[in-house]
């Protein structure tokens, strides 16, 4: 029972973020003109979603909680949902390379119209500078077919 152990490991204020996350890709999915046939459907999704909630209620409140049996189902139900949320997001991201193939702009505005946050955005990259002062240094401690080179950085890195 794999899925009962790592639905377990959610907290009461993660159900209601997965529920949320869930209810969040699935109104901007059916409002995007990107996507326009998910997979999952959105109808599957928001199947799950429902059956969430309801077994979120039947656990109860905290003071109030159901029995062991209704935090198992929920546990069940949150795993589903969980699930198909990550095949929802293969899906968004599959599409939004496939749309925008290397513009990072476009990508990340088709990304974050699907209702998942970035995780980072993307950067833009600047054609570096021309190497300055390259040289080899000699060093004693360097095995024999080794060899270290040194640089300066170029201006507006920090790596």
């Amino acid at each position: 029972m794999r899925f009962v152990r790592i639905a377990f490991r959610l907290k009461c204020n993660q159900f209601d973020k997965l529920i949320q996350l869930g209810n969040t890709v699935v109104d901007r999915i059916d409002g995007s003109s990107y996507f326009i046939l998910p997979t999952p459907s959105t109808g599957t999704l928001r199947a799950a979603i429902a059956d969430t909630v309801l077994k979120k209620a039947a656990w109860g409140d905290v003071g109030h909680r159901g029995s062991h049996e209704d935090y198992v189902n929920l546990c069940q139900s949150a795993q589903t949902l969980f699930e198909l949320l990550q095949a929802m997001a293969k899906y968004v991201s599959n599409t939004a390379i496939q749309l925008a193939g290397s513009d990072y702009t476009a990508l990340g505005v088709i990304l974050t119209s699907s209702g998942f946050d970035l995780s980072m955005a993307p950067a833009r990259h600047a054609a570096l500078g021309h190497v300055q002062d390259f040289c080899e240094k000699m060093e004693n401690n360097l095995n024999r077919n080794q060899v270290k080179l040194k640089w300066k950085r170029p201006l507006g890195t920090t790596a």
